[in-house]
């Protein structure tokens, strides 16, 4: 095992996207569910960690004017790839959206999948949700999907690895396989993830790279009193993708009332 890992190479940024895209089977649910919330505010908006677009994509086919923030060069080139091949243009920041600084105002924002846990500095996530009170015009909201990795903590001593996706690439012949090992820091709520990418031609290990992956939990109330520090005046929050009592999400709506 030792001399193929050696002798395979590094799977890069560009074949960890492609994974990305042959893997993500939830999409579609995720999109229909986002763009009937949506239907509920104004915009502009701005989808925070848009990926390949295929929110803000469906967003602009119904004339919505939004635009999108995300942190990885691929994605936002696949992105405006999938916009450009439909005749759709959105304003595309490539950039870290726990910095991010919008320059105008936008009605609304939404974070979606859940990626805020990205942040895991506390003061760091509180600035972000300030930075973005900021850029909301009066009576604007932002919608966070938040998760709590119930399912993970519950079997935290098992600290084996676990088989998280197999994907096979019709186009090459080739299998990705994504595999995790999570530890927990529960005084932190701090998630630190293992992840290991290996693609597989013909059984042979061709090329793999193993990334760590942290994420920050934020329980309900915590939640709300962040929103709260940032300056947001009402908030509410609903159970959304619900699998069981172990794994979903919730969404907050905070509206800038002043």
């Amino acid at each position: 095992m030792t001399n193929q890992m050696i002798k395979n190479q590094y799977l890069s940024d560009e074949k960890l996207s492609q994974w990305y895209l042959l893997s993500d089977t939830e999409s579609s649910v995720m999109a229909d569910f986002y763009i009937k919330e949506l239907s509920n505010f104004s915009s502009p908006m701005l989808e925070v960690n848009c990926g390949n677009g295929v929110i803000l994509r469906e967003l602009l086919k119904r004339d919505i004017v939004c635009d999108g923030v995300e942190g990885s060069a691929d994605q936002i080139k696949i992105c405006k790839e999938n916009l450009e091949s439909q005749g759709l243009t959105a304003l595309l920041y490539n950039d870290d959206f726990s910095d991010f600084i919008p320059q105008q105002k936008y009605n609304t924002i939404f974070i979606p999948r859940g990626t805020f846990s990205m942040i895991t500095d506390y003061k760091h996530a509180q600035r972000c949700l300030c930075n973005f009170f900021s850029a909301l015009e009066n009576g604007g909201s932002l919608l966070i999907e938040t998760f709590v990795p119930w399912k993970g903590i519950s079997s935290s001593l098992d600290k084996n690895w676990k088989i998280g996706k197999t994907v096979f690439n019709a186009d090459t012949n080739q299998t990705f396989v994504y595999s995790h090992c999570d530890s927990f820091d529960f005084d932190e709520q701090v998630c630190t993830s293992l992840a290991k990418y290996e693609l597989f031609d013909e059984g042979r290990l061709v090329e793999s790279r193993l990334d760590t992956i942290l994420s920050r939990w934020y329980g309900c109330n915590e939640m709300k009193l962040m929103l709260k520090n940032a300056g947001f005046d009402k908030i509410d929050n609903k159970q959304i993708f619900v699998k069981n009592s172990l794994e979903y999400s919730t969404l907050f709506v905070a509206t800038k009332i002043s």
